[in-house]
Parts: structure tokens; sequence; C-alpha cells
């Protein structure tokens, strides 16, 4: 049953994006996208634009995730990610998170955050909470002549979300180790992984 289970995450692993239906232009200038419930349009290799439902806000998650992580390996400005993503007052977390995102630069390791599961928590037309669980796999060396480090980590990310200006913006997030796919067989009661789970994700590019 743990491989079933590690089996059913792995194809998971193959999708992002919440129903999307295909994508145009996704520059970094102000791409336009075509997705069922967003993103709409990539500025500044951040993607924006999500429906006001259980599938927008899951994607909105998802897509705040991994912006961080891109603004922390340089590919993006955390500064472009404020302003596209982060609420009128962010929380603690979320503030954080962006503070430590804030001034990298680009170099060669790669660093990719990728949904295995999302759980919509709670949902109301203004608010919203959703658990990422997700997987990093990163790939480094100290020196371009250092043998390559690849290196795996599961992590779960709670994301709140309200909506404003017409968009879900994050709030606030938490981020915690784990579970690994070993250890979630029969997640305990408390564990976003007993509700209900979003379906039908892909995935693109930005960059």
């Amino acid at each position: 049953m743990r491989w079933l289970l590690a089996a059913g995450a792995a194809g998971l692993l193959l999708v992002t994006a919440l129903s999307m239906h295909g994508c145009s232009d996704t520059s970094g200038d102000g791409g336009q996208v075509r997705a069922g419930h967003g993103p709409t349009t990539v500025t500044g290799g951040v993607p924006t634009g999500y429906t006001r439902d259980r599938a927008g806000a899951a994607t909105a998650a998802v897509n705040i995730v991994q912006a961080l992580t891109q603004a922390g390996q340089g590919r993006v400005t955390a500064t472009a990610v404020r302003s596209a993503l982060a609420a009128s007052h962010p929380g603690p977390g979320l503030t954080k998170s962006m503070d430590i995102a804030s001034g990298r630069e680009h170099d060669s390791n790669v660093l990719n955050v990728l949904p295995a599961a999302v759980t919509v928590e709670s949902m109301n037309p203004d608010t919203a909470q959703v658990a990422v669980w997700t997987v990093a796999v990163s790939r480094d060396s100290i020196t371009p002549r250092d043998p390559v480090s690849v290196m795996t980590l599961w992590s779960s990310t709670t994301v709140s979300l309200v909506w404003e200006h017409g968009d879900w913006k994050a709030k606030d997030l938490a981020t915690r180790s784990g579970p690994t796919p070993d250890e979630v067989v029969a997640p305990g009661s408390g564990s976003p992984l007993t509700l209900p789970l979003q379906g039908g994700y892909y995935t693109f590019y930005v960059d």
C-alpha cells in the first residue's frame, strides 16, 4: 500500500495548474494565459488572475508557493511577487518568506517545488485556506567542477488567501517539513490529506 501511495503521489507531480486548457504567450513582460481557473496573466515571471472558486483558490495557492521559490533563486524578484500575489496587509509568515527571498541573485543551481496534493480546507467568497503538500527537488554543486547533488524534500504549506482587487492574494502562509510518502499511508485525522483533494492539474513553464 505504501508503494501505491508513493506511485500515486509521483503521478500527481506531473501536473501543477488546475484545470488548464492551454496557454499562449507566457513572457515575463506581461504575457496572456488561457486557463480554466487561472492564471490569466504572467507579469515579471509571476502568474496572476484566478477564478473566484475552489479551483481558482487552489491554483493560486500552488503558484504562490512556487513563485516564492522562484524568487528565492533569483529567477523572479521578490518585489514582483509582493506586488502581484501578496495581500495589502500580509501576515508575519508571508512577510518573512518574502524578506528571505529578497535580493537573491540568479545562479545555476535549481530548486523546483511541485504539488503532490492540494486541499481546500475552507472557502467563502472572500477568503480561502489551502493546504499544499509539495516535494522540492534541488540540483546544485558548490563549484562547477564539483559533483552534482540532487536532493528531495517533502513539506506542507498552508496558504491563507483573501479576495482583493479582483484576484486571490496571499494573506499569510506557514510551512512545515513532511510528511514523506511513507508516513501518509494512513494520515492522522488532523491531516489535510484526509480531506477531499483537488484534481485536474497540468504544468507549464514561466521562464
